[in-house]
């Protein structure tokens, strides 16, 4: 079928990993074991069984943390970092070892889904920051550091190796020449199996990614030194950009620019018509109080628009752009929603600003006039993170925004909150599928937006028959009028017409112990093993 989810991305045409992927039959899963090993699986949506569930193994035989997964026809490709040494993306942030990190990317053709085959791989070395996928196409960043304790180390890690060759001088480009980090960038494309990895490195910094169609951003913080505090500067931290443009696997650095603060999110970004925005939160030095701005950057990074003090004394929570039209989410007692007029990016301009208790920590336009928050709620002193909280917004007004109704989940947290991968919107249906737990029950609330009125439509459970049963990863998609819950435990199946329970599958006590990897070797480059098959 058409009818299914797929991963809620920021740009159309871009799209991001993650560790639940939708083709409308199948779903392709990072799953957890009680040991909390990551494994690959593949679910059949029609049968309600796994047709592959298998870790994935380096050629020392230790299993591989997978970061990420992309599905483009019959390719799968799993993102994956090596053992201990290897940098764990988990949720809203990223945690990168210092040393000898590296990640690869697997390529499998899975079109026989009992019976994958890898037919290429790549690595790099540095801590997994994000990705991309564009056509066929993969992006990926990572952050590389320079760690050496004596001269033969330094020779030996001085340039970030990609495919076990350090990257050449031709290939490297010097932004910050104090830094001790690299930014890596690779780029191959995933159709083509004998296909060359074209890769280039940055002596700077990375901590966030934003994709365009055809620019990817990469964005780094840069903190005061001490003796500067006294100086000419405003804010105690500054975001350093560098933009590079995308052609295919051509990838060519184009601009280096920075601003004051740092950025909450990706969502942060985005390039309309030429120009990058980019919403920041920081510390002003001289008067001492948080502040906020919006900078407008064009060609070469120079800002050639901006708003200062935004919401001064409060921090960002939340940031969606639309086009020409901007939405500031802020909060330190109740939560602003500023709308912000982007139409000439010269001079943008507040337009109006709606004050309400707690706060969205994610938007997501519904439909035209009309936009959807995610947060928590709270009273006129504080927000209450117990409390899920989501809010319509009426913005076909600019100068007046308005809330126009709002339901909230008494003790209750959802991932939605922190990440928007979490987030489904079925439009066809108009309806918003929000996983939610409160540490004991797991349910999954799909929340009817009838015009300018939000009610909860379905209400499915989804709940473990034994106890202490860890459910790990915890997410929805829809085939259809199926609807699924899904964790690293089981996979529960409703009728969204109907309500009704259709199916149940569990998958419990499912560990590592025991199982043989076998060898697969890829033709006169990379050896990588994967365990026998056991659906």
């Amino acid at each position: 079928t058409d009818d299914y989810s797929e991963t809620n991305v920021q740009t159309l045409g871009v799209d991001e990993g993650d560790v639940i992927k939708n083709d409308g039959r199948y779903f392709y899963i990072i799953g957890t074991d009680s040991s909390f090993n990551k494994k690959l699986r593949i679910f059949d949506s029609e049968t309600m069984q796994y047709v592959y569930n298998d870790y994935l193994y380096d050629d020392k035989r230790e299993i591989v943390y997978i970061n990420d997964i992309y599905v483009n026809g019959n390719n799968l490709v799993a993102i994956c970092s090596s053992g201990s040494k290897g940098a764990y993306s988990s949720y809203s942030y990223v945690y990168r070892a210092s040393g000898d990190s590296a990640i690869s990317s697997y390529v499998f053709d899975v079109s026989d889904k009992s019976n994958i085959k890898l037919v290429k791989s790549t690595s790099q070395d540095g801590s997994y920051i994000s990705s991309r996928m564009i056509g066929s196409i993969l992006y990926t960043v990572t952050e590389y550091a320079v760690f050496a304790s004596t001269e033969q180390e330094v020779k030996e890690r001085f340039m970030p190796k990609v495919n076990g060759e350090a990257i050449g001088c031709d290939c490297i480009l010097i932004e910050n020449e104090k830094s001790q980090r690299y930014i890596c960038i690779t780029a191959y494309d995933t159709a083509d199996a004998q296909g060359t990895v074209s890769k280039i490195a940055m002596l700077s910094d990375a901590d966030t990614v934003y994709c365009s169609e055809n620019n990817l951003y990469v964005f780094g913080i840069k903190y005061l030194p001490g003796d500067e505090y006294n100086g000419e500067k405003i804010a105690d931290c500054s975001t350093v950009i560098n933009a590079f443009s995308l052609d295919g696997t051509s990838v060519t650095h184009i601009a280096k620019g920075e601003i004051d603060g740092e950025m909450v999110n990706k969502y942060c970004a985005d390039e309309f018509d030429g120009y990058l925005r980019v919403a920041t939160n920081y510390h002003d030095i001289k008067k001492q109080t948080n502040s906020n701005a919006l900078f407008i950057l064009y060609k070469k990074l120079n800002v050639v628009g901006k708003i200062r003090d935004i919401a001064k004394t409060e921090l960002i929570k939340s940031v969606r752009f639309m086009g020409k039209e901007g939405y500031i989410v802020t909060f330190k007692n109740t939560d602003p929603l500023f709308s912000i007029d982007l139409s000439d990016s010269k001079a943008p301009k507040i337009k109006g600003e709606l004050k309400l208790p707690g706060y969205s920590t994610y938007l997501h336009p519904i439909s035209e006039g009309v936009l959807l928050g995610i947060g928590y709620d709270g009273d006129k002193d504080s927000a209450d993170t117990g409390d899920i909280k989501v809010s319509m917004f009426d913005i076909s007004d600019m100068k007046n925004p308005k809330e126009i109704d709002s339901i909230v989940f008494e003790n209750s947290r959802t991932e939605g909150n922190y990440n928007a991968k979490a987030f489904v919107f079925d439009k066809a249906r108009n309806l918003v599928c929000i996983p939610m737990n409160n540490g004991v029950l797991y349910k999954c609330k799909l929340i009817k937006v009838d015009g300018k009125k939000l009610s909860v439509y379905r209400d499915f459970l989804h709940e473990a028959d034994e106890p202490d049963i860890d459910m790990g990863l915890f997410r929805t998609a829809y085939i259809g009028d199926n609807f699924y819950c899904i964790s690293s435990a089981m996979v529960t199946r409703y009728s969204i017409s109907s309500g009704e329970k259709t199916a149940e599958k569990k998958l419990y006590g499912d560990t590592a112990e025991n199982q043989e990897p076998q060898t697969t070797k890829i033709e006169g480059k990379t050896t990588v093993s994967i365990p026998s098959i056991t659906p």
